[in-house]
């Protein structure tokens, strides 16, 4: 979809037209209220607001623009939001001509994806209308104690004994043989012998992508033979790769979102007989161990994360390898042990769905309390072995993004090992160090302009979503709700008179925060508060170049409407809560009552300038701290070094004592030299 024809759909979607379609929606002044339809609201928080074109739930936070309400709602991507838009609203998607190689790969796809849907059927044909499913593979999933609902909704089926089954349909019914062969379906002709099946008498499950495309197989054999793989998986394809795929994760999406939780099991069948007893919040690894693809994916559902096991030996193992992954994406993770060694299948055949979720609430455990409980009784007896689970454990804390929540795991780890927290701060702080979680800070005076630069400056790889500070907030505040206000910011030329009149210039706020912190080598951190500050600084500088002056689209709508989801969410809670003035200073400054009014233009430049340099403040004063660290933890590590050793970190430490004590009376804050 071309720029112009994405620009014409948000601009066109009116939010309360968009949510009207699924919100009963009355009007409450100026803006229109509703029932949230993401969480079980009684009393209606669902806020809509026209003069923003935005929406927002202040009991459950969940909102957006016209796109990324559909996008949640209807749980797809931001391209197929807009397509679903433009069909609302009659707006023509041209679609970009592809090249000979783009178009060849499209067709590939697309007969893959055939493939898969023909096979689909043909199974799903053979278990319900043929005689040899009705006789020997229906009979075994009415055993498993899988119903015919199951059945329709997973797409179940089954290929027959005779090994060249499907072969034949395909040739009988014109399809190209190739396609079935490259997804795996079929073996490839050899040696003069034909085409033959791959998954003959085995049922088989279908594997659907998150759009609802059958992407692979999986063909489990129902004889209790050694020398039979009980599974076979389709191979990796131009549409498959098993490790970024969950199964039943199609079927799943809009529970997890709602329950904003999602369960991890092993199996096929293990995700049916928890969708049969009514928790349909569950997918599967399929047999193979988690992957960070296969989080991610998770992640655009829900944070939260059971993860859900055997108690055998295999079983903890697998959950275990798991647990620092989840972490280290910012997963919020329970683990649970089912009892007795049985499987979630097994489990929840005898329970009913009161009974199972009783059974989780009760024993699931965050990884901390499982893996202390787990070695509770070797630990007892053996005070290495107590130690070495210590460091694993601290190992698993360092690997979680969010400081807060690491500081709360090392309270609970401090309690219950008798150990003090800051002892296990430091045993993080190097972990994370060594790991390369913390950045290094270069010297102001050895920083290139190319290095200084927020779009290329190294920084700490982390979530989009990490802990933001204040004054990082306050700043990422400024640009959403007056990036594109012109500001009048007077210029002295340095080689012109001293009583020469100074150049009054016009800039917008996103164009002079940006200028600002590279100027002085502020080095961006946060990703978010990086991608926010970079995208509105070059939004305003290409606006600015086509309208000659003022621009027609301010930062607000421009971030609200971002492809990137944190980008748009951060931006919709900061337009949907401006900043509220005491009635004595909007008197003062002549500002009319009436928050949708425009606030005048010196509020705007008092505003940008207090915020901009409490953030300066802010930087100095960290960069102070982490310096007087070093010279810290360089003393401690190498007490017999000399003065010398210390000389350029002490130096750099008065740099920027002189840097904050001058922001400090800039800003009309006291400093205390430390």
């Amino acid at each position: 979809m071309d720029e112009q024809t994405k620009q014409l759909i948000i601009d066109t979607a009116r939010i309360e037209d968009v949510v009207s379609d699924f919100v009963q929606l009355r009007r409450k002044g100026s803006g229109f209220v509703g029932l949230c339809p993401f969480h079980k609201d009684r009393h209606p928080s669902f806020i809509v607001t026209p003069s923003k074109n935005i929406c927002k739930c202040f009991a459950c936070g969940a909102g957006g623009t016209p796109v990324s309400f559909i996008m949640k709602i209807q749980n797809c991507s931001f391209v197929d939001a807009l397509r679903y838009l433009a069909q609302k609203y009659n707006i023509p998607v041209p679609e970009r001509e592809m090249t000979e190689e783009e178009q060849q790969r499209q067709n590939e796809r697309e007969a893959l994806y055939l493939a898969n849907e023909v096979a689909a059927k043909f199974f799903t044909e053979q278990l319900l209308s043929q005689e040899e499913g009705l006789d020997v593979a229906l009979p075994y999933f009415t055993q498993r104690g899988v119903r015919s609902e199951a059945i329709q909704t997973f797409g179940l089926g089954y290929s027959p004994s005779d090994r060249r089954a499907l072969a034949k349909y395909v040739e009988e019914h014109g399809y190209d043989m190739e396609s079935f062969v490259a997804t795996g379906l079929l073996y490839a002709p050899s040696e003069g012998r034909p085409s033959a099946d791959r998954y003959h008498e085995r049922v088989i499950f279908p594997i659907y992508n998150v759009g609802g495309r059958v992407v692979g197989f999986g063909g489990r054999t129902m004889r209790k033979a050694d020398k039979i793989a009980k599974y076979i998986n389709s191979p990796e394809s131009f549409i498959y790769d098993k490790s970024r795929e969950l199964y039943g994760l199609y079927q799943a999406k809009r529970a997890i979102a709602q329950r904003d939780q999602g369960i991890i099991v092993e199996g096929y069948l293990d995700v049916i007989a928890m969708h049969q007893v009514g928790i349909e919040n569950v997918v599967a690894t399929s047999g193979t161990a988690l992957t960070e693809s296969q989080i991610q994916l998770l992640r655009r559902f829900s944070r939260n994360v059971l993860v859900l096991f055997d108690g055998d030996e295999a079983g903890v193992k697998a959950a275990l390898r798991s647990v620092d992954m989840l972490l280290a994406e910012g997963m919020q993770i329970k683990l649970l042990v089912l009892p007795d060694g049985e499987d979630p299948d097994e489990f929840v055949s005898k329970r009913s769905r009161a009974e199972v979720e009783e059974y989780f609430a009760a024993h699931q455990q965050d990884f901390l309390t499982f893996k202390s409980q787990l070695y509770a009784p070797q630990m007892a007896q053996d005070p290495q072995l107590k130690t070495q689970l210590m460091r694993d454990i601290l190992q698993s804390i360092a690997t979680i993004p969010d400081s807060l929540e690491r500081i709360v795991y090392i309270q609970q780890m401090s309690q219950m090992y008798g150990v003090a927290e800051d002892l296990l701060l430091q045993q993080i702080k190097q972990e994370r160090f060594s790991r390369g979680r913390v950045y290094q800070y270069a010297p102001p005076e050895a920083a290139t302009p190319e290095e200084s630069a927020p779009e290329e400056t190294p920084q700490e790889v982390s979530p989009l979503d990490a802990p933001m500070s204040n004054e990082a907030l306050d700043l990422i505040r400024l640009v959403v709700r007056y990036g594109e206000r012109m500001l009048k910011i007077s210029v002295q030329d340095e080689e012109a008179d001293e009583s020469a009149e100074p150049t009054v210039i016009r800039v917008s706020v996103a164009n002079f925060v940006y200028q600002e912190l590279k100027q002085d080598d502020i080095v961006i951190e946060h990703p978010l508060v990086k991608r926010i500050l970079n995208d509105s600084n070059k939004m305003m500088l290409e606006e600015l170049d086509v309208s000659g002056g003022e621009s027609e689209r301010t930062c607000g709508s421009f971030l609200c409407n971002s492809e990137i989801p944190q980008v748009s969410a951060l931006a919709v809670d900061l337009y949907a809560t401006p900043y509220r003035l005491s009635r004595k200073a909007r008197e003062e400054l002549q500002m009319p009552d009436d928050e949708n009014e425009k606030v005048p233009d010196e509020w705007v430049q008092e505003m940008t300038f207090k915020v901009l340099y409490t953030y300066k403040l802010a930087y100095a004063e960290e960069r102070c701290q982490q310096i007087s660290q070093q010279i810290q933890t360089l003393q401690q590590e190498h007490p017999e070094a000399d003065y010398e050793s210390y000389q350029p970190l002490l130096q750099e430490l008065s740099t920027w004592q002189e840097i904050r004590k001058m922001l400090g009376q800039f800003s009309g804050q006291r400093v205390v030299i430390s």
